[in-house]
C-alpha cells in the first residue's frame, strides 16, 4: 500500500474481484539488453560528439543563426494573424461572457440571499 492516502480509497472502494478466468497482468520491465543497448548507444554518441565539438560548432551555429534569420519573419506573420483572430473573437467572447452573467445571477442571489439568512440566525444565536 502507498504512503500517499490510497489506502483509505482502497479501504472505502474495494476493487471488484476479477471475472472467472481472469489473469492478472504483470507490469512490464524493460529487459537488460534493451538497457545496455542504450547505455551503450548514450556513451558512444557522447564520446563522438563531444570528441568532434570543435567541428561541429561551426556548422550548429550556422545553423541556429539561419534558424533565427528564417524564423523571425514567420513569427511576425503568425502575430499578425493572432491578432486578427484575436480582434474577430473579442465580440464573441464579450457575448459569452453576459450570456454567462445573466445565467449565473439567479444562482449568486440566491447563494447570497442564504448566506445572508445564515449569517443573520448565527448572529441571534
Amino acid at each position: 500500500r502507498s504512503h500517499f492516502g490510497s489506502s483509505l480509497l482502497s479501504d472505502c472502494f474495494p476493487r471488484p474481484p476479477p471475472p472467472p478466468g481472469h489473469r492478472r497482468r504483470q507490469h512490464l520491465r524493460p529487459s537488460n539488453g534493451k538497457m545496455l543497448d542504450f547505455l551503450f548507444g548514450l556513451t558512444i554518441g557522447l564520446g563522438v560528439g563531444s570528441y568532434n565539438a570543435r567541428h561541429m560548432r561551426e556548422c550548429l551555429d550556422d545553423t541556429f543563426h539561419l534558424t533565427k534569420q528564417k524564423a523571425g519573419p514567420q513569427l511576425q506573420k503568425a502575430k499578425e494573424g493572432f491578432a486578427e483572430v484575436g480582434k474577430k473573437a473579442v465580440p464573441y467572447m464579450k457575448q459569452a461572457s453576459k450570456s454567462l452573467q445573466e445565467k449565473a445571477a439567479p444562482v449568486f442571489e440566491q447563494a447570497s440571499t442564504a448566506l445572508k439568512e445564515k449569517v443573520a440566525s448565527m448572529r441571534k444565536a
